[in-house]
């Protein structure tokens, strides 16, 4: 059986997560979303999958009411037992992230970057069979259109997979250029 007020209390922030403005949000955004301390935020964007940032830990506001709706769903389908099993997993996984070393090289990206799709790509990345092709003109661009891929794949990973599976060589490689 399902907790009524669990299920309410995950609505009503999604709710808010919509009204908030798009990009990435901090501890204290998800402290207000939540109306928790500021403790509880930060475990809740560990939970949810926060990335570090030059400022603390963010998190796409499109990827957390994603993962709000996902918990919804889930809560109100399964069985208590099946939703603690998989929970215990998501918590396993989590911890064994958390001990995953990161790089942390700061790189300049704008605000839209967060919320990058895979329409939103620019032509410099492109998928070829068997390969991804990423022209850039440094290092600190190479990673920002790393980053910004990385962006697409965590908010459109399926029209990337099928970009990517359906990829067709360039025509100047097929015209023998």
């Amino acid at each position: 059986m399902t907790d009524p007020t669990f299920k309410i209390n995950v609505l009503d922030v999604i709710a808010r997560v919509r009204i908030c403005a798009s990009g990435p949000l901090n501890h204290q955004d998800i402290q207000q979303l939540f109306g928790v301390k500021r403790r509880r935020a930060f475990e809740l964007l560990h939970l949810f999958g926060a990335r570090p940032g030059v400022a603390g830990l963010f998190i796409d506001r499109d990827v957390l009411e994603r993962d709000l709706l996902d918990l919804a769903l889930y809560y109100e389908t399964e069985s208590a037992a099946v939703r603690r099993q998989l929970f215990d997993e998501r918590m396993e996984w989590l911890r064994k992230a958390r001990g995953q070393r990161f790089a942390d090289y700061p790189i300049s990206v704008n605000k839209a970057t967060w919320g990058a799709r895979a329409d939103s790509l620019p032509a410099s990345i492109r998928f070829e069979p068997g390969r991804i092709v990423i022209e850039h003109t440094g290092f600190d661009d190479g990673l920002g259109k790393l980053f910004l891929l990385s962006q697409a794949l965590l908010n459109d990973a399926d029209t990337l997979r099928e970009r990517f599976e359906n990829a067709e060589p360039e025509k100047a490689r097929s015209a023998g250029g």
